[in-house]
């Protein structure tokens, strides 16, 4: 018999952070082109899979994931 508990750390376990999120998070850099340009789309790309720590494909501004 499964526990609830072991379920959810065998779930969170095999999660895995995808290469690129496209408009799911804001750049928080004020002089990104995506700031200022509204039809360019928000591109994040994974940096740093260990850390879940996320780049801007335009500026190279860091984002941190809370997962």
């Amino acid at each position: 018999m499964l526990k609830i508990d072991s379920i959810k750390h065998e779930i969170i376990t095999n999660t895995q952070l995808p290469e690129e999120i496209v408009n799911v998070i804001k750049c928080k850099n004020p002089r990104c082109i995506t700031t200022v340009e509204k039809y360019v789309p928000q591109r994040f790309y994974l940096a740093n899979r260990s850390r879940g720590e996320y780049r801007c494909k335009y500026c190279d501004e860091a984002y941190k994931s809370e997962i």
